[in-house]
């Protein structure tokens, strides 16, 4: 390490990382004790300078939380601290769409927390760490001058983009869930949205209700070819192909042009359209061979290239993916490529919704075929094609249509995707005109796609319609948390059963001794409240649950959803653990509790316990009366009766989901 750093004024002293929802965040947390001095507003803007030229701008549709007030310079360093980690995480796709906050400050000290997804919290500890040593650098007057912190920070960045949600609909699935303020959880394979009976599994745009074998029809080409086919819907001819010389026999029996790809690919990986010779054919299978050692031979149709996207047999939106540039009768192709690259949203990897258009050997050859150079100038309207594919992947430019297909169309593509057996399905359709019907104009299906791209530029306003049709209500049901019970103590239980007679639902409860649901026991040992909290959430039936937190692990562990209902307060019998002073570790208990809650407080009067309310406004109500034991299951069940007629009540969307028509 430098030496300017070897004693450094910004530190953590300790931290610690937290698996569930805590302190109302919807994440898993960094939780961090630090030390550091304040940077003066010259020298913040400095930094803040230094650092737009290090780290790429976010997406236009991840836009940064507003900055929040502050009283002093000290405020105003840790916001900033704040800001440039929420930044990082945008600008590698972390999918963390929420701010860090400042928990406490004592003198030139503070505790932060920072929400982050479980996979990625090691690498982001380092990431802030890393920050600190910028912020030691820029208080003593050094900066970067030597360029090893813009190393540095790039490198680490490199690190958290390796650790991205998979599935390029995941992000935004996510972003939607948070805007619903529906709760989710990201396990290894997948993401669980919502608890309990309103819950759904999603991986990507593949649902829990997917299909298997309708996945595997629709990823080999071939097999969903000869489905689509015995349905009665138009495709290609093709021939499969060993190798290059069989692909030229099988190019010369369908007639050129003819496209060759592999047959188990997406997202137009090795797929080479408008071959028109055996040479092109020789050399588009070696390249597709590079992707799949099962490769197809395909008659070539001419016709604008079309998405179609359905969604539970409907369809809900339609693009056309424009493999080039259109013209304005005023600039050439190269500088409608600049034109399109310049787009913010165009970039050359994955995180970025558009890829860029490249002038390359591949463009040259179009602009070729075309008898077209880079110095065209194109008419108004004019689509000079510069991709053999159309894909967004390949640098593709999606365009709404969706008002303009015609019904047979939108049939055609619901047939489609039923012919496959799949909930959500992206049809890939080339047709000379969509607003035409394919009986008049002759159309061709290329492709089925089982996990398709909702699509991040035209339709990111699908995610939320989407999710909520997947997940009933609002994702939630009524969770009560029953706090310091005494141990021999049945409440939990009661309320439990209460709860399921009254609105006759499966109801969750566990307790110090047991975990269930209804009377069959999951486990009869001891179990914290968060573990306790995850097997009900996970369990497909439940539609309530009843909570006791009878210790301090919540502190370490949150709870797997980020808010509860109901929070009674029964008492002050809370297992210290090796904590030796519990007194100092209630009030850290009651804040944890108490900012999770967002419904109602109840106070049991028999506990007798001397609560001092928040100061804050905002957060749960509390009942003005603490309530007496012999009312008090009536009262918690009522509550919780109101709670589930908020719970199941649907969002509403202006837009809506289903596409328009003529």
């Amino acid at each position: 390490m430098p030496e300017s750093f070897a004693s450094p004024q910004w530190r953590i002293t300790t931290s610690m990382f937290i698996e569930g929802c805590a302190y109302g965040s919807r994440y898993p947390s960094l939780i961090f004790n630090l030390q550091g001095v304040a940077l003066n507003g010259e020298q913040r803007a400095s930094l803040q300078q230094w650092l737009d030229t290090v780290i790429p701008p976010h997406r236009a549709d991840w836009p940064l939380a507003p900055a929040r007030p502050a009283h002093n310079d000290w405020e105003n360093t840790l916001q900033d601290l704040l800001r440039t980690v929420q930044r990082l995480q945008h600008a590698t796709a972390q999918a963390v769409f929420e701010q860090g906050n400042i928990q406490g400050m004592v003198g030139t000290t503070a505790r932060c927390q920072v929400p982050t997804r479980v996979r990625a919290a090691s690498a982001l500890l380092r990431s802030v760490q890393l920050l600190l040593r910028c912020m030691d650098s820029w208080a003593s007057g050094k900066g970067d001058s030597s360029g090893e912190l813009a190393a540095a920070l790039q490198a680490a960045m490199e690190e958290l983009r390796g650790l991205n949600p998979t599935g390029a609909n995941t992000p935004s699935f996510i972003k939607a869930a948070i805007g619903l303020k529906m709760p989710f959880q990201e396990t290894p394979s997948l993401v669980h949205y919502g608890t309990g009976k309103r819950s759904c599994w999603m991986d990507s745009s593949h649902t829990g209700y997917t299909s298997h074998l309708g996945v595997q029809v629709a990823r080999n080409k071939v097999i969903a070819a000869d489905m689509l086919q015995r349905s009665g819907l138009p495709v290609p001819e093709h021939q499969l192909a060993t190798d290059a010389a069989q692909a030229v026999v099988a190019a010369n029996a369908l007639g050129y042009p003819v496209v060759v790809k592999p047959v188990d690919r997406n997202g137009g990986a090795g797929v080479a359209a408008n071959l028109l010779n055996d040479d092109e054919v020789r050399q588009a299978f070696d390249h597709a061979r590079q992707f799949s050692p099962n490769i197809m031979v395909e008659k070539y149709v001419e016709g604008r290239d079309y998405r179609l996207l359905v969604f539970r047999g409907e369809m809900i939106w339609a693009i056309e993916r424009v493999p080039g540039v259109v013209g304005d009768g005023q600039h050439s192709v190269a500088e409608l490529v600049d034109q399109l690259n310049a787009d913010p949203r165009r970039g050359d990897s994955k995180q970025f919704p558009l890829r860029r258009l490249p002038l390359d050997a591949e463009a040259e050859q179009m602009l070729e075929r075309q008898q077209l150079d880079a110095g065209f100038v194109p008419d108004k309207g004019q689509m000079v094609r510069l991709r053999r594919t159309a894909n967004v992947s390949a640098g593709g430019t999606p365009v709404a249509v969706n008002e303009r297909v015609h019904p047979d169309n939108s049939l055609l593509a619901e047939r489609a995707a039923q012919a496959c057996r799949l909930d959500i399905a992206g049809i890939d359709l080339l047709i000379s005109d969509i607003s035409r019907s394919w009986k008049e104009v002759g159309a061709t299906i290329i492709e089925v796609n089982n996990q398709p791209a909702l699509g991040q530029t035209t339709t990111h306003h699908l995610y939320a319609p989407v999710l909520s049709q997947l997940v009933p209500g609002d994702g939630r049901v009524p969770v009560v948390a029953v706090l310091g019970a005494p141990a021999q103590s049945n409440l939990v239980e009661v309320l439990g059963k209460a709860i399921s007679s009254r609105l006759q639902t499966v109801v969750g409860y566990h307790d110090a001794r047991v975990v269930s649901v209804n009377d069959q026991v999951l486990k009869s040992a001891p179990v914290s409240t968060h573990d306790a909290a995850q097997m009900l959430m996970l369990t497909p039936t439940v539609g309530a649950m009843v909570l006791s937190i009878n210790d301090l692990s919540l502190l370490q562990t949150g709870l797997p959803f980020p808010h509860f209902d109901v929070l009674v307060l029964a008492g002050n019998h809370i297992d210290p653990g090796v904590h030796a002073d519990l007194q100092q570790a209630l009030p850290a208990l009651m804040r944890a509790v108490v900012s999770s809650c967002d419904g109602t407080v109840v106070t049991v009067k028999e506990a007798q316990l001397q609560i001092n309310r928040p100061a804050e406004p905002a957060g749960p109500v509390w009942l003005d009366e603490p309530v007496p034991a012999g009312q008090l299951v009536n009262t918690l069940v009522d509550l919780v009766a109101e709670t589930e007629s908020r719970h199941s009540q649907e969002p509403v969307f202006e837009a809506g989901l289903t596409a328009r028509r003529h």
